[in-house]
Parts: structure tokens; C-alpha cells; sequence
């Protein structure tokens, strides 16, 4: 029983010292910033510790409740937000783009239209967390199904600039980690609605273009993975909003 007058627990957490030394706080005393709905352990709300969610991440769920085990392949440029939600990842737009600098870096004195193909297979890791968070499913590329791969064409097209039209595919399996509370939550509706573990892969395609000064050899680039695109929240589809919102509800009720 948790009293609002003392602003503690009236009992030591059963859980024991999970949230440190004080079995009688309530979310290590900041309920603002952390939060505990099931009396398991206090997790960040920053990132997603409250079951924060955006459409990627349910619809990244929604496939592995459905129960199908069927890989779904996503083509970011004509699924509705998918290309600007992975390229709106600081993370990943960086290890992108460092990656593209490294294998484009001899393209800059080639004669104009010389064209070299793109070919960088990587392991990519971008924020972990625990909410129903498109990012927080991903989090690491996997290598056994193709880990994340930059490919496309690097094309002198003037004096010192190189065009670079790339195709990133992002290769991951969707399953549940043990190691974080919410995805055993998330494991124990197995009982219930029966999901499966799938293969996901999320494919993009993005000009862009960088140029290097002659005189003090630095270079510029424009365009993603150099500069982030935004993301705008939105409904992504596959399944409507009312139809997506029922179905998150009974997870949370079989969760409980």
C-alpha cells in the first residue's frame, strides 16, 4: 500500500533492492522521470520505460503478436514514414555516414563519370529501451540475416564532387530479450495470443552529394546520412487507428 501523505511505500518492496537501498520509495522518488506499473522495478520514462510508443514500434508488434512468423520487408520510400524515421537516427545517420566517407574517399580524383558500386556489410546499434518504440525493437542489426547494409553508387559527376544514390537495408529479427522486463511482460502473452519471432527488413533510398575543396581538402556533404531528415508521427499502414488501438489495449490487459 502506497500512502500520498508520507509519500512511500507502507511496506518494503517485496522485489527487494532492485531500486537500491530504500525498499519503501516509490520510483526512486521521482515519479516524474521514472515509472513502475507493475511493481517490478523503476525504469526511465526518457526511454520508454511507460510503454511510450510510436507507429513503427506497434507496428513492429502488432506483426509479432499476429502470430505469422512471416518476414515483412518494408520499403521505406513508399511506406509512409518509415525511410525519415530511420534517417531522423542520429545513431545510425552517423555510423551511415562515416562508413560512406570511408568508401567513397578515393572517388574525389577520378575522371568525371567514373562510377564505383557501394558494398559495406556492418553491425549497427542505435537506443535501447523498452517501450513500444520502433528504435527500441531494432536496436542492433543482425548478422544472421543480413546485419545492416549500405549499398547504391558513387559517380564523380564534376571536379572533386561525388553523387552518392544509396540503398541501406536494415536486417533484424524481432524477439524477445530476457533481459528487459517489458519484453518478458511482453513474452508472457505468448500464452495467450501465441506470436512469433520474425525477420524484418527495412530497405531506404536517399541521394546525396559531397564535395572536397581543392585547396584545403576538406570536405562537404549535403544530404542524409550528413544531415538529419525529420520525423512526423504518423499512422503507418497495414492496419487502421482504431483497429491498432484495440489491439494494443488487449496486449496491455493480457500484460497485466
Amino acid at each position: 500500500m502506497y500512502s500520498p501523505v508520507l509519500e512511500r511505500w507502507m511496506r518494503a518492496d517485496p522485489a527487494g533492492y532492485v531500486d537500491g537501498s530504500n525498499l519503501y520509495q516509490l520510483e526512486l522518488g521521482n515519479p516524474i522521470g521514472y515509472t513502475d506499473p507493475y511493481g517490478l522495478e523503476s525504469r526511465s520514462r526518457a526511454t520508454g520505460g511507460d510503454f511510450d510508443s510510436d507507429p513503427p514500434g506497434q507496428d513492429i508488434l502488432l506483426h509479432w503478436l499476429g502470430g505469422s512468423g512471416s518476414e515483412l520487408d518494408i520499403d521505406g520510400n513508399s511506406t509512409v514514414g518509415w525511410r525519415n524515421y530511420m534517417q531522423a537516427n542520429k545513431l545510425l545517420s552517423a555510423k551511415t555516414g562515416n562508413e560512406v566517407l570511408l568508401l567513397a574517399r578515393d572517388m574525389y580524383d577520378k575522371p568525371v563519370g567514373t562510377q564505383m558500386a557501394l558494398d559495406k556489410t556492418v553491425h549497427a546499434e542505435i537506443e535501447n529501451g523498452e517501450g513500444i518504440m520502433g528504435y527500441h525493437y531494432l536496436h542492433g542489426s543482425n548478422g544472421t540475416v543480413g546485419d545492416y547494409h549500405i549499398g547504391g553508387t558513387a559517380t564523380v559527376v564534376a571536379k572533386c564532387t561525388v553523387k552518392l544514390s544509396l540503398v541501406c537495408t536494415w536486417n533484424d529479427i524481432i524477439d524477445p530479450n530476457p533481459k528487459y522486463t517489458t519484453d518478458k511482460i511482453k513474452a508472457g502473452i505468448a500464452r495467450v495470443v501465441k506470436p512469433k519471432d520474425y525477420t524484418i527488413r527495412i530497405t531506404w533510398r536517399e541521394n546525396s552529394a559531397m564535395f572536397r575543396d581543392e585547396r584545403t581538402k576538406q570536405i562537404t556533404a549535403k544530404g542524409w546520412p550528413f544531415e538529419l531528415k525529420e520525423y512526423e508521427d504518423g499512422v503507418l499502414p497495414g492496419m487502421d487507428e482504431k483497429a491498432k488501438n484495440e489491439a494494443l489495449d488487449s496486449m496491455f490487459q493480457f500484460a497485466i
